[in-house]
């Protein structure tokens, strides 16, 4: 028996800033990806190293980029604030999370930054967006 979750019930979702946070969904998202965490490594091989390989030690961490996937909706409001923070000059770094469908429900919050926001139109298909979110720190699993 596999202890397999279904993707199906995942949120992509916007903080208000409030305290205490309060948190709502991205509407009709179609897949999410990320984060994508990476670790740095330094090279550190010199003239003294041995062995002919390359030496290395970990640098920084990395949270990566969450990707969405939604269908465009005209007027909604989280859509729209997606849009307007990455065409903003003084952008700022909010707090996102993506809640996991699982029972109880569990999430990843982060910081990010909004880092692009692209629609696409083709006949046939609903108008769609692909958005994407640098985060800034280290993203949280509760």
């Amino acid at each position: 028996m596999t202890s397999a979750i279904s993707g199906v019930g995942a949120e992509f979702q916007l903080s208000d800033g409030a305290s205490p946070e309060v948190y709502t969904k991205v509407a009709e998202v179609i897949s999410i990806s990320g984060p994508e965490l990476s670790a740095e490594q330094i090279e550190v091989t010199s003239l003294d190293s041995t062995g002919g390989y390359k030496e290395f030690i970990p640098g920084l961490l990395d949270g990566g980029t969450v990707s969405i996937s939604f269908n465009y909706v005209d007027g909604n409001a989280n859509q729209e604030t997606l849009r307007t923070r990455v065409s903003t000059a003084n952008q700022t770094a909010n707090n996102y999370r993506v809640q996991l469908p699982d029972s109880p429900l569990s999430y990843v919050t982060f910081s990010a930054i909004v880092e692009s926001f692209s629609m696409s139109i083709e006949s046939g298909s609903a108008i769609t967006v692909e958005c994407s979110v640098k985060i800034s720190g280290a993203p949280v699993w509760s």
